[in-house]
């Protein structure tokens, strides 16, 4: 049966306060999404590529209309889908490989999508138009942001146990940490 991965509520409690809907996601292991508009009492399934065979790892949002999913596992190895009209429907970006986290960057207005599965993590500064390598990350289970610049990624390689990178850039270039027991 289906598992809930990622439940992701962007829309801030500031404007729902102003009367605006509280938009909500969830992604399912089975590469659907769905969505709320009422903060959760009712969902309906979103217009997801009928290709899209992957398990949904994560969003982000940079405005009420425009965002990402992060796609693990996916049939045709897109790895990343976009949506221009608030989640209702949405689009494969080029085949970037398997992803397990994606972020966006409000100040830096870097687009980050982690690798998995060999896929090295990438950043785009267009939107998810082109993207460019951040170093050697492969394998990373997830990221997480202090502020505009400052980051950490958890990696878990194989042959190495896992280990984390930290960017001081907003994500655009990641550097190895000390290496530990375990990934979290």
């Amino acid at each position: 049966s289906p598992g809930f991965l990622r439940v992701l509520f962007p829309s801030s409690p500031l404007l729902a306060r102003a009367g605006y809907p509280q938009i909500g996601f969830v992604g399912l292991t089975t590469g659907e999404v769905w969505r709320t508009s009422d903060a959760g009492i009712s969902w309906k399934r979103t217009n997801t590529p009928a290709n899209l065979i992957g398990q949904i790892r994560d969003f982000t949002f940079k405005d009420s209309l425009t965002g990402w999913i992060a796609v693990s596992q996916a049939s045709v190895y897109p790895g990343c889908y976009k949506t221009t009209d608030g989640g209702i429907t949405w689009t494969a970006l080029s085949p970037l490989g398997q992803r397990m986290a994606i972020f966006y960057n409000r100040k830096t207005q870097a687009l980050i999508l982690n690798g998995w599965n060999g896929a090295v993590s990438i950043v785009s500064l267009d939107f998810g138009a082109t993207w460019a390598g951040t170093g050697n990350v492969t394998n990373s289970c997830g990221m997480a942001f202090t502020d505009s610049l400052h980051g950490l990624m958890t990696i878990f390689p194989a042959n190495l146990g896992g280990f984390y990178s930290s960017t001081t850039d907003g994500g655009l270039t990641w550097a190895d940490l000390t290496h530990t027991s375990e990934a979290y």
